[in-house]
């Protein structure tokens, strides 16, 4: 039995070294199976916060005595409540019926699960949509680096010295 699921250990295609040369062509060939593999992985898991979100909107787990999507998703399917969680609040926030996210993105890069759990904790949301307009924040980004960018926005990053001001 299954329970939960540790969203920063995602394998990303978006995110592979490309300092790195490939020479072999089956181990290329398995790189792209991979990379199709992890793309179907990332749209399915975007494609089942969406409904959960979908689930929370409509009530319809009210009738079956559920309290909320959440507490449906934590009993049926075994997965931990602070996940469940996420995952609704990242289809209600970022997931657009198509399955896509409404985050500025390219065709061959989509925002993960884990990334969009990254912006979760950011205060201001429009702030969030500006940076990804302005590629600042993208899907390319390791969740450790959006990570980072959302604890600067927050004003939680560690500064050495702020802007203006003198050093002693």
């Amino acid at each position: 039995e299954q329970r939960g699921y540790e969203m920063s250990n995602e394998i990303m295609a978006t995110n592979v070294n490309n300092e790195l040369t490939i020479t072999d062509k089956k181990l290329n060939s398995y790189i792209a199976r991979i990379a199709k593999a992890t793309n179907g992985m990332m749209k399915n898991q975007r494609t089942v916060a969406r409904l959960l979100a979908d689930i929370d909107e409509t009530k319809c787990f009210e009738r079956d005595g559920f309290e909320s999507a959440t507490d449906f998703a934590v009993s049926y399917y075994g997965i931990k409540k602070d996940y469940a969680r996420k995952l609704v609040r990242i289809g209600a926030s970022y997931i657009e019926k198509d399955f896509s996210t409404n985050l500025t993105h390219d065709e061959n890069a989509d925002f993960t699960i884990s990334q969009l759990a990254a912006l979760l904790s950011a205060k201001d949301q429009n702030k969030v949509r500006e940076l990804c307009d302005m590629g600042v924040i993208n899907p390319r980004m390791t969740f450790k680096a959006i990570t980072d960018v959302v604890k600067q926005m927050n004003g939680k990053a560690l500064t050495e010295t702020t802007e203006g001001e003198e050093q002693p």
